[in-house]
């Protein structure tokens, strides 16, 4: 109950930064229209797309898991060509891997699915190219995320001998991580971008110390958890 409390009073908080960055981006647009300013100072918008995610670690390759990212953002500009951003995102990472039971003979089959839900906070810069009209950007910048739910779907006894749901309860709730990307608006309120993540902490990490090197009947082990993202995202700006 406490740990529901806390993630439902985390996403209150954000909800509310958004709503605060949102006021000043409506009362700057309306005092703009007054005054005629030339430029709009504060802006805030949606974001909708999907992204492909890996957990590196799970002894498996590839960008296999894809889900729905969605969102809301605002920005302050900085200056004709660079503005500050915040988002509040729900997204989604994990993996899914090839495993099959022990009591089967499907090869190939990818049911060991790894799913990670995520309420995300990216702070990003972003740089545009042109001073004047829809233009290329680049940006970067670092994201807090929480989870905010977890569920962990594989065999029973699977032949690589792992069993991620073992270690749910000690999977890192909270998330730091690095991101880049770079998009392109088509008007002054539509465009599109791509992102890729990489977070600086590890979801999980075990506590024991590895076996040595020449103990080849070690048993099957988890050794570390750490997410991986790439993410596209049509957003749009009021």
């Amino acid at each position: 109950m406490r740990s529901y409390a806390n993630t439902r009073l985390f996403c209150q908080r954000l909800i509310l930064l958004w709503l605060l960055l949102s006021c000043f981006s409506w009362s700057d647009a309306s005092g703009q229209s007054r005054r005629r300013a030339p430029q709009q100072r504060f802006r805030a918008g949606l974001l909708l797309g999907g992204n492909f995610s890996q957990v590196d670690g799970d002894k498996y390759n590839g960008y296999h898991k894809a889900s729905l990212l969605m969102g809301l953002q605002a920005s302050a500009v900085l200056s004709r060509q660079s503005e500050l951003g915040v988002e509040l995102l729900y997204l989604r990472k994990g993996s899914k891997t090839e495993t099959s039971s022990s009591l089967s003979s499907v090869k190939g089959l990818r049911n060991r699915h790894l799913d990670f839900q995520y309420a995300a906070v990216p702070l990003y810069l972003r740089y545009r190219w042109k001073k004047e009209g829809p233009s290329g950007f680049v940006e970067g910048g670092f994201s807090y995320a929480r989870i905010v739910g977890i569920r962990i779907t594989e065999p029973s006894s699977p032949t690589d001998g792992l069993l991620f749901r073992d270690i749910e309860g000690d999977l890192q709730r909270n998330e730091f991580s690095i991101l880049a990307g770079l998009g392109q608006e088509f008007t002054k309120n539509l465009g599109l971008k791509l992102r890729y993540s990489i977070a600086l902490n590890k979801l999980y990490e075990n506590p024991e110390p590895p076996p040595p090197r020449t103990l080849s009947t070690a048993p099957p082990r988890i050794d570390y958890l750490r997410n991986y993202y790439w993410a596209l995202m049509v957003f749009y700006r009021f």
